[in-house]
């Protein structure tokens, strides 16, 4: 909390390198960038904002590495629109849809 609000932060991914970062340092998983700024009482920006209790991922929540995007379809206000594959399990795809947005952020 900062100020006693709840503040969001967007987790932006390098494309190439496939990194995680939002203040000076990148990581291989979110989970290695929230644990590094729990550990090590890591502000996420110069307003001196700390992480106090992470939100646990839910069941139901996709990571991107699940989503191949194959071929855009469209745009829209939150990005690009493609079609690509879901992989479920090592060996389950099922086709999907998804917004750029969802898997990168610039």
């Amino acid at each position: 909390m900062y100020n006693q609000s709840i503040k969001h932060f967007l987790i932006k991914r390098t494309v190439k390198k496939r990194l995680f970062w939002v203040y000076g340092f990148a990581f291989k998983t979110i989970s290695d960038l929230i644990q590094y700024h729990l550990r090590n009482v890591e502000p996420l920006c110069d307003e001196e904002v700390f992480i106090e209790k992470p939100c646990p991922k839910q069941g139901w929540q996709l990571n991107p590495e699940q989503i191949e995007p194959i071929e855009k379809i469209g745009e829209g206000a939150f990005g690009e629109v493609y079609k690509g594959l879901l992989q479920v399990t090592s060996s389950t795809d099922f086709d999907s849809t998804t917004s750029s947005s969802a898997l990168y952020s610039s």
